[in-house]
């Protein structure tokens, strides 16, 4: 893989981020138990996208990861 390959692959999976989180925002206004038949596979999601693919991504190319967030 190189640079821009990895640049284009890291715009789908930051798409794929804001997609699961308005998905996790619409999820939560759900009854309870509708929330629990979502909670495992949107973790498993979630889970899937910062900790393998986004991770190999960072991993060869660590300037693509996004500053850290100063707490204040």
């Amino acid at each position: 893989m190189n640079r821009e390959q990895a640049e284009e692959i890291h715009e789908y999976l930051l798409d794929v981020v804001e997609s699961l989180e308005r998905a996790e925002g619409a999820i939560s206004t759900l009854g309870e138990e509708a929330r629990r038949m979502f909670a495992s596979g949107l973790g498993a999601a979630g889970d899937a996208v910062y900790y393998e693919l986004l991770f190999v991504l960072y991993k060869k190319f660590p300037d693509l990861r996004p500053p850290d967030k100063e707490v204040r």
